[in-house]
């Protein structure tokens, strides 16, 4: 199933140190791995009666916390942008009220302006 004298190799991790890791005696070490793969093998021959195997499952797994990752990180990424662009799109908000108010009393000096000049000529 798992070749975990490789993995050790591959990660330049002693026999030793990993009994000391795992706080068992330095001997114990390939019976612990022939039992991690006792026990795997298991559950990949229940999940074959299930019509699944470890290994897909597993990748599902995966799938799932990256795509999880991921739009936890598009969730953060909206978030901080929000509060980034917030303040700026309350002043321009505030400026467009401002505006808004400024053209309404232009509107209204006009019309009295207007309402002025027609009395004076009359």
């Amino acid at each position: 199933m798992i070749n975990f004298e490789e993995l050790l190799k591959k990660r330049a991790v002693s026999k030793v140190e990993i009994a000391r890791k795992m706080g068992i005696e330095s001997p114990n070490v390939n019976r612990t791995f022939e039992r991690y793969n006792r026990v795997l093998m298991e559950v990949d021959n229940f999940l074959a009666l299930l019509g699944t195997s470890l290994s897909s499952e597993i990748s599902s797994i995966r799938d799932n916390q990256t795509n999880s990752q991921s739009q936890q990180r598009s969730s953060r990424l909206e978030h901080e942008a929000e509060n980034f662009y917030s303040p700026y799109i309350e002043a321009l908000q505030t400026i467009q009220k401002q505006a808004e108010t400024i053209i309404s009393q232009h509107r209204k000096i006009e019309e009295l302006l207007g309402t002025s000049k027609k009395a004076k000529s009359e």
